[in-house]
């Protein structure tokens, strides 16, 4: 069983760099690290080429939906991912080190669940629970959320049993089966940003796969919740998935995505881990010119800080 970690970066790759997870990731012999860059930057295919992870300087921003799509999609057509391996999508914010990562590796082999998310944390000394585990919220819940700062839907890790609770997990970390990943035609491609993974648990559900949670697999991270910013770009995204999310329960829209089209033949042949592969957007091999480093995004920070750093 081999695990293919799935990373979007939007301007983040002095986060990449300065929390160092993906390398620790790649180091291992079981794992593949695809990291798709929608603002493409030197510094990250510099350090992608570095540490053997598979780079995808994007010819246009996407959504956060299209880009894991995509990576799926070179997982199972160029690296050999087969339906017993996991794909797990992990924002370039989070921090993981190694002993938490040959958690993660043991439970997956053991335990071999459909869906299963680690015990996110606020900072790196996992001290403050992230709210990676919520009930299925309704419309009203959105808005109170909103303007009452309502937590009603979080789930309590403290306090309450999550295998109880019908709940959907983020996909700031989320560990999917390649089977189920391609029987739900990955993410819906519809959303930009945000609601993706609640429309992805919810869609699971329906077919009987509901996140496992792992308590013992512990990481930071590091969130900045620009939505919560009113009027802000990123509130307006939000605003517009809230609305999609709520289409889609009463089966009024279509699932958008990429796999529908996609064929759904696996290939049995393994990574070649020893090389370091620079993809192209389209997953050809034209010349790869000297990504543009654009404007920086004033919503995505360029720097963390972490009170320890980790080997």
């Amino acid at each position: 069983m081999n695990l293919f970690i799935s990373v979007v970066s939007h301007n983040h790759h002095h986060i990449i760099e300065s929390l160092d997870s993906l390398r620790r990731l790649a180091g291992n012999n079981n794992i593949s690290v695809i990291c798709r860059d929608n603002i493409p930057s030197d510094i990250c295919q510099g350090y992608c080429a570095a540490n053997n992870i598979y780079y995808h300087p994007n010819a246009k921003i996407k959504g956060f939906s299209a880009n894991n799509n995509a990576n799926y999609l070179y997982a199972k057509q160029h690296l050999g991912m087969t339906p017993d391996d996991y794909f797990i999508l992990m924002n370039p914010d989070v921090l993981i080190d190694q002993r938490n990562i040959k958690k993660l590796i043991n439970i997956l082999c053991k335990h071999q669940p459909d869906l299963a998310a680690p015990s996110l944390y606020l900072d790196d000394k996992h001290q403050t629970y992230d709210d990676n585990l919520r009930k299925y919220p309704k419309l009203k819940n959105f808005a109170k959320n909103y303007i009452l700062r309502d937590r009603s839907t979080v789930i309590d890790k403290k306090t309450e049993e999550p295998e109880s609770l019908d709940y959907w997990a983020s996909a700031s970390f989320l560990c999917v089966r390649s089977r189920v990943y391609d029987s739900l035609e990955g993410f819906d491609e519809t959303y930009h940003m945000y609601c993706e993974d609640v429309d992805f648990c919810s869609r699971a559900l329906q077919l009987g796969h509901k996140p496992r949670f792992m308590r013992s697999v512990k990481a930071a991270h590091f969130r900045r919740r620009y939505s919560q910013k009113f009027l802000s770009r990123a509130f307006f995204w939000h605003v517009k998935s809230v609305f999609l999310y709520s289409l889609a329960q009463h089966n009024l829209r279509q699932h958008k995505s990429v796999l529908k089209s996609a064929p759904l033949l696996y290939k049995s042949v393994k990574p070649n881990t020893a090389t370091p592969h620079i993809a192209t957007p389209h997953i050809a091999t034209p010349h790869i010119a000297t990504p543009h480093i654009a404007t920086p995004h004033t919503d995505v920070p360029i720097a963390i800080e972490v009170s320890h750093k980790l080997s």
